[in-house]
């Protein structure tokens, strides 16, 4: 299988949400909001990191990369977006009365989104990069 632009940024985004979603799961095992960084957080939406991370691994090595890249860039575009809305936080000032997020993490969800959005919508999935060895003439 070659080594898309698309499946590129899935295994990049695909292996980030997953190791700091772990992270964070380590920061914050709880439903109770913790810190790691600048970001709030707690387990819930530690485990849609998590889960979404393993999704975008499995995508880079069943050849669906494009597709999850339009898929999660439309959930955290949307998700980023939302997540500036301050009526939208209610029940001890949890997103939706689920989970805990701040600033910092809807402009990274936000970022995040908007960068699988390019690739899964406007790259062409034909362009491949091959890897190859230079020898010296």
């Amino acid at each position: 299988m070659r080594w898309t632009p698309n499946r590129v940024v899935a295994l990049y985004l695909g292996l980030g949400l997953f190791f700091l979603g772990l992270l964070g799961l380590f920061a914050a095992p709880t439903l109770q909001e913790g810190t790691w960084t600048f970001y709030k957080l707690d387990a819930v939406i530690n485990l849609v990191h998590v889960a979404t991370g393993a999704i975008g691994i499995l995508a880079v090595f069943t050849g669906r990369s494009r597709l999850y890249n339009q898929a999660c860039g439309i959930f955290y575009t949307l998700l980023g977006l939302l997540g500036l809305i301050p009526a939208l936080y209610f029940n001890d000032q949890r997103f939706l009365g689920l989970t805990h997020m701040n600033l910092f993490l809807n402009l990274t969800h936000l970022a995040s989104g908007l960068a699988a959005l390019v690739f899964g919508f406007f790259i062409s999935m034909y362009g491949t990069w091959k890897v190859t060895a230079r020898t010296a003439l």
